[in-house]
């Protein structure tokens, strides 16, 4: 499974900006319309976190269930192989309110946008390779480091320039620690688990 960051330097800006702003508009419009950003969130305090081109090859596979994109507000999926032609098995799914894995229709041409905390996975690719597009959207500064950034404000230390993070003051945190996930108690217990994990924002 093979990734290439194509934020890094702002490569992605630079080569394919009607691109870029294109998957920013839709996600904005589309965060919207779906309540996964609130009614005072701007279009200009969502910025791409990574952009990231997926070459998934026999074996690969990203089998957690309960896997989500911390921190980001909207992921982007884009399909750039042919199921069934190229690539065998690499079902995306995502767990639904029930509890249940959903198997969505995912052609060539087609881009998935959900929200990043909805849990997501990808089967086993059986034969072949699977080519994605993904991109994640998040309230932090725009991203140029060569890899999926989790500091939320301020510079980033493998960032060629480092002024071009700009810093977006409202999301800096005044605790040391925020909710990573969120899961239904099992067993004799009632209610929902909270799991709680270390901040890394700088002030």
């Amino acid at each position: 499974w093979d990734v290439v960051f194509l934020q890094t330097n702002n490569m992605l800006v630079e080569l394919l900006p009607e691109l870029e702003q294109r998957i920013r508009d839709v996600a904005f419009k589309i965060g919207k319309e779906e309540g996964w950003v609130t009614e005072t969130t701007t279009k200009d305090s969502l910025s791409i976190r990574v952009a990231e081109y997926h070459s998934m090859s026999k074996g690969g596979q990203l089998p957690d269930p309960k896997h989500y994109d911390l921190d980001s507000v909207i992921t982007v999926d884009m399909m750039l192989a042919r199921p069934t032609v190229d690539y065998q098995g690499g079902n995306f799914q995502t767990e639904e309110a029930d509890g249940t894995m959903l198997s969505h229709s995912f052609e060539i041409g087609d881009a998935l946008f959900f929200c990043s905390h909805k849990s997501h996975c990808v089967s086993e690719v059986t034969k072949g390779c699977r080519n994605v597009f993904v991109v994640e959207i998040w309230q932090g500064p725009r991203r140029t480091c060569p890899h999926r950034c989790e500091k939320l404000s301020g510079p980033c230390p493998l960032e060629q320039n480092h002024s071009e993070a700009v810093v977006n003051l409202n999301v800096v945190s005044e605790f040391p620690f925020r909710l990573g996930a969120v899961e239904k108690a099992s067993g004799d217990l009632s209610g929902f688990r909270l799991l709680w994990e270390p901040c890394s924002v700088d002030k």
